[in-house]
């Protein structure tokens, strides 16, 4: 009878997750056993790390979800490190994670390649929809053959420009600010500082990495569409709900590679970067000064593309969102 009713029950939420019964039971059969080993290690680490204590099987995933669909993930681990310290353990759905604000291990987890590796949960979550971002790329060759040929792109001549770009950049988002100061006196105005500084950072990244105007400050304060702005946000969120959400059941919450939320993105930034690329091939940049798009779309010694179009988009769209986030 108790068989029955389980069989029952799965095979219903089969139909929901659209996969078959022996796929969702295998799946859950899994996912029991990762959650069960998890928890055991979850609790030994605990033991010397503290953090939120979440729900079983799924620990802090639903609460992080709420908080990606808001696009203020960073308040729940603002909030985890200052309830437990500059070092905090949070777990999820079959595995657990380090959490930390401290800036010295911060800097020795990024340049520390022999005790610290990058692993594939980010990787994995980008499949579908990106997967060639830098940053989320794991350790390895593939790894270090994009970090090679994009890390002169962060010369200090290009560093240096980017101060240039970023004072430009906020004598303009002033200039905005006192003339609607002006309009407004004495009432003055409200400054969504958040909105205004993200369209600020994108603006500085299009100038400085691909040599293009987003004029995303222009498009805010002007009241015009800034679609680019809103694709950002929405790529942020996907990502983070999918790196909490176990893959079966992507296509369920909306996350699948071909759903509307994810070709809605991506054939916005497939647009744009084509129309980036083709003003680029028009205005070349001198050899000694390329920025991070010319390096994308350099050629080998024999005239072939020494990154596939996959691999530009993907790292085109990295640094558009970190930097713009």
């Amino acid at each position: 009878m108790l068989l029955e009713i389980i069989q029952s029950y799965v095979n219903e939420a089969a139909k929901i997750l659209r996969t078959t019964p022996k796929t969702l039971a295998l799946a859950i059969i899994i996912s029991a056993m990762s959650a069960i080993a998890i928890t055991s290690v979850s609790r030994s680490a605990k033991k010397k790390i503290p953090g939120p204590r979440g729900l079983p099987l799924f620990g802090s995933a639903l609460e992080i979800r709420r908080y990606s669909k808001k696009s203020k993930v960073f308040e729940f681990f603002d909030a985890v490190t200052a309830e437990f310290g500059p070092i905090a353990v949070v777990t999820g759905p079959g595995m657990y994670f380090i959490v930390t604000n401290n800036a010295e291990l911060v800097h020795l987890a990024l340049t520390d390649t022999s005790n610290f590796k990058r692993g594939t949960r980010v990787h994995n979550s980008t499949v579908g929809i990106g997967e060639n971002l830098l940053f989320a790329l794991p350790s390895g060759d593939t790894w270090k053959m994009h970090r090679k040929y994009l890390q002169p792109a962060f010369a200090p001549s290009h560093l240096r420009f980017v101060g240039t770009v970023t004072e430009n950049e906020i004598d303009r988002l002033l200039d905005f600010w006192n003339n609607k100061i002006s309009a407004n006196s004495p009432t003055g105005i409200v400054v969504d500082f958040h909105h205004s500084f993200t369209c600020v950072a994108l603006d500085i990244l299009g100038h400085v990495a691909f040599s293009y105007d987003f004029k995303s400050v222009d498009a805010y304060h002007e009241g015009r569409d800034g679609e680019g702005h809103e694709m950002l946000l929405e790529f942020g969120k996907v990502l983070s709900e999918r790196n909490m959400t176990p893959p079966f059941t992507w296509n369920y919450y909306g996350l699948g590679s071909n759903g509307t939320r994810a070709m809605k993105f991506k054939n916005y930034f497939n647009r744009l970067l084509d129309e980036i690329i083709e003003k680029k091939q028009q205005n070349k940049t001198p050899a000694g000064n390329k920025d991070l798009l010319d390096r994308l779309l350099d050629i080998d010694t024999n005239n072939n593309q020494k990154f596939t179009k996959a691999e530009i988009f993907g790292e085109a769209l990295g640094f558009l969102f970190a930097g713009h986030e």
